[in-house]
């Protein structure tokens, strides 16, 4: 039993593989595709194959969204598994609650009828789906422009089959379209206001966050309005399916949080180091401002996932963090990631170094990503957080690990 691991140069494809499946991020030049096209065996899109796996299922839903959807979906996952469900849950980040013998932890199987996944918009594969529910968390400019991002979102809506839970934001977007066969919308924000649903009595506390919802009282262990807001949308997504917020209120409070998603690597002489994946703007915008208070000093590691993500969004980065970060602040940016295959190198982080200082942020440049550590040692105080950001690179939690243990040797 179990599975094969083969080298991606193609010995893989033989006369008995039945499919293909590749992701977004597979270049059709690569020897697997190609060696498929050779020999005739069937190439799917990843998300082709999860469209047809989740119509196996009686109930599915789909978490769609800019920012937010890998935490709602093992937010939504713990909260059904919890209340006896038993869901299949397919994720984009591994949950920290998983059991030691549950792989790289981002898949659930389950025995029960539920199915829930993240349906991404990063290659406009989300329209293939057709959910029972749909959570639509928020919209913003990252792949795409916001409104190439509406339509996707609005073919998703077409396509689900009984509710739409979503930020009041994008739900009202949605709703002024006035979609063919729109199911109902259940919305929701951090204001108050009519047809929403809103938390109230919110308080941050150490490293999480306290709010009632629906005469439920919430307390997570993760931090920041951001994952209020994500169990916010969980919550509604549950009661869709007749789980009240008073089990899911239990439930979550033994949800440990996702991995590189504003993950506490380790407390060492009131030092702390944060993983986070945010590589967006407003993802960034919600780490450093979940963060800046608790910090005495934030030193920020910030690296670029792909020059044509740098291009797009130079300006909104720039904006964000000179907006977000002060005079006890600091970015260091190491040069873009390169993943391989066909990018066009057009673009440095020094070229946005430069734009950072010129709007007065304290930020500097370094050539590579591990060479950045012993100037973090070297400057870093207790009451100091250090976050580590970024997506694509393996290297990243491995140097904020890294980072964790050389202030362990200090201590």
């Amino acid at each position: 039993g179990g599975i094969e691991i083969f080298p991606q140069d193609g010995s893989g494809v033989g006369e008995t593989t039945a499919a293909v499946v590749v992701s977004g991020a597979v270049e059709e030049t690569i020897q697997d595709v190609a060696d498929a096209k050779a020999k005739n065996v069937p190439i799917f899109a990843r998300s082709e194959f999860l469209s047809s796996l989740a119509e196996e299922y009686h109930t599915s839903i789909a978490v769609a969204g800019t920012s937010g959807k890998t935490t709602v979906v093992a937010m939504l996952g713990h909260i059904l598994a919890q209340a006896g469900m038993d869901p299949t849950v397919v994720n984009g980040g591994a949950t920290l609650d998983q059991p030691e013998d549950a792989g790289i932890g981002n898949a659930r199987i389950g025995a029960g009828d539920v199915i829930i996944y993240e349906a991404d918009e990063s290659d406009g594969s989300l329209v293939r789906y057709h959910p029972t529910v749909s959570v639509i968390t928020n919209l913003a400019r990252d792949h795409f422009e916001e409104q190439e991002v509406l339509q996707m979102f609005a073919g998703l809506v077409g396509q689900t089959k009984g509710a739409v839970v979503a930020g009041i934001e994008v739900a009202e977007k949605l709703q002024a379209m006035k979609i063919e066969n729109a199911p109902e919308f259940v919305r929701y924000s951090v204001y108050s206001g009519p047809d929403r649903a809103f938390p109230v009595a919110v308080k941050e506390t150490g490293w999480g966050i306290k709010f009632g919802l629906d005469s439920a009282d919430f307390e997570l262990t993760i931090p920041g309005e951001h994952n209020m807001l994500n169990a916010v949308a969980a919550v509604l997504a549950a009661k869709q399916l007749g789980v009240a917020p008073q089990i899911s209120a239990q439930a979550l409070t033994s949800f440990a949080g996702v991995r590189r998603r504003l993950e506490l690597l380790g407390e060492v002489n009131r030092i702390r180091v944060v993983d986070d994946y945010s590589h967006n703007p407003a993802k960034i915008e919600a780490a450093l401002r979940t963060l800046r208070p608790r910090s005495r000093f934030l030193h920020v590691v910030f690296q670029l996932h792909g020059f044509a993500p740098a291009k797009f969004m130079r300006e909104q980065l720039v904006e964000v963090f000179a907006r977000n970060l002060g005079k006890t602040e600091r970015v260091i940016l190491p040069e873009i990631y390169y993943a391989g295959g066909s990018a066009s190198k057009d673009i440095s982080a020094k070229d946005i170094v430069e734009d950072l200082k010129a709007r007065g942020v304290n930020a500097q440049y370094s050539e590579g990503l591990f060479e950045v550590q012993e100037d973090l040692l070297h400057s870093v105080n207790p009451g100091d957080i250090i976050l580590v950001m970024g997506a694509r690179n393996p290297d990243l939690p491995v140097f904020a690990e890294g980072i964790v243990q050389a202030i362990a040797r200090m201590a």
